[in-house]
């Protein structure tokens, strides 16, 4: 954990993969992880697959719909969004696919390319996700996916960085400062996992975010059931999925 802190409080530079083999290093055992959910940088997959091999990676899907966000903003489209019903719709398509089934999504993404024209901005927009997410082998289709995925962002994480950031009650702490807080944190873990082995820590969600869960469910299990079809699908996740622009 040492290591990790003075990494990041820092600000060193040493590549990603010695970070991590260094924090194993210090571990009483070998890690046991299964699978983990990461945002898309790519120096940590890289890194990840090289150490954890074995390991599942799976990509953050409310990072992904900010990359794309941060994509159309840089290409002057969030006036169109905000007031073009058919450019909304059609982002919000764009940002439904990696709800859709892994195999059905490069055909799902031509469907909707084809509908726009080469000297339309659009087609930009088109031509980044094809490079960066349809064709990437740093970033497989496989891996961005969330297709019946019951826990499909990191945010849980993020939260515990928030929680953790407030505890702390400032940026840019002394070393000495951030090991107390971390040590205090680490305090409460035995605790946390009992409660968790035990099925009494429960995740705490709110109700508008509880009832698009729940709808999401519905339609892939529509979906798995023939009622609907991928563009079905896409269509109807593109309307209850809260995404990072809206």
């Amino acid at each position: 954990m040492l290591c990790l802190v003075t990494y990041v409080i820092l600000g060193l530079t040493e590549p990603v993969e010695l970070v991590y083999r260094a924090i194993i290093r210090m571990l009483p055992t070998a890690p046991a992880v299964r699978s983990v959910v990461l945002d898309f940088e790519r120096a940590t997959w890289v890194a990840t697959r090289k150490v954890l091999p074995t390991v599942s990676i799976r990509g953050c899907a409310f990072h992904w719909g900010q990359a794309v966000w941060r994509k159309c903003q840089k290409l002057g489209l969030q006036v169109a969004y905000s007031k073009q019903d058919n450019v909304h719709r059609f982002i919000r398509q764009l940002m439904a696919l990696p709800y859709l089934p892994k195999e059905h999504i490069p055909a799902a993404f031509q469907k909707l390319k084809s509908r726009i024209q080469p000297n339309n901005r659009m087609y930009r927009l088109l031509t980044y996700i094809q490079r960066r997410w349809i064709d990437s082998t740093i970033f497989p289709i496989s891996a961005w996916t969330v297709f019946g995925q019951p826990i499909r962002t990191n945010n849980d994480v993020e939260g515990w960085h928030n929680r953790l950031n407030r505890k702390a009650k400032g940026a840019s702490l002394h070393l000495y400062v951030m090991l107390k807080v971390l040590s205090d944190e680490a305090r409460y873990l035995p605790m946390q996992i009992q409660l968790v082995s035990e099925h009494k820590l429960t995740r705490y969600q709110r109700a508008a975010t509880k009832r698009s869960q729940s709808k999401l469910m519905e339609l892939w299990d529509s979906y798995r059931s023939q009622q609907l079809t991928v563009s079905q699908l896409m269509s109807s996740v593109a309307l209850i999925v809260v995404s990072s622009i809206d």
